[in-house]
């Protein structure tokens, strides 16, 4: 599954077609996104509340956390290079 951003889009392309899209607001920039989930990963996720690292197994941290909370991967990415920046000392 591949992951395309088209403006505030968000959608995650793989066999099946777009079932729910998610509004959010990033709490970091304010800005809108918008995230499509297929029929299966909506039932698994936001329905029987099944962890997002289960039902989205291949997806990076960034983003998980914007399903979560709608943080855009590079507001997470600014958010916590700090942290990245300690590790490597």
């Amino acid at each position: 599954m591949s992951e395309i951003k088209v403006n505030n889009m968000y959608q995650f392309m793989g066999e099946e077609p777009l079932y729910h899209i998610f509004d959010k607001t990033c709490f970091h920039c304010h800005e809108d996104v918008f995230v499509g989930v297929n029929k299966e990963q909506y039932y698994r996720w936001f329905l029987k509340r099944e962890y997002i690292q289960d039902v989205f197994p291949e997806f990076s941290n960034p983003l998980r956390e914007l399903l979560i909370s709608g943080t855009h991967p590079e507001c997470w990415e600014k958010m916590f290079e700090y942290i990245e920046e300690e590790e490597e000392e």
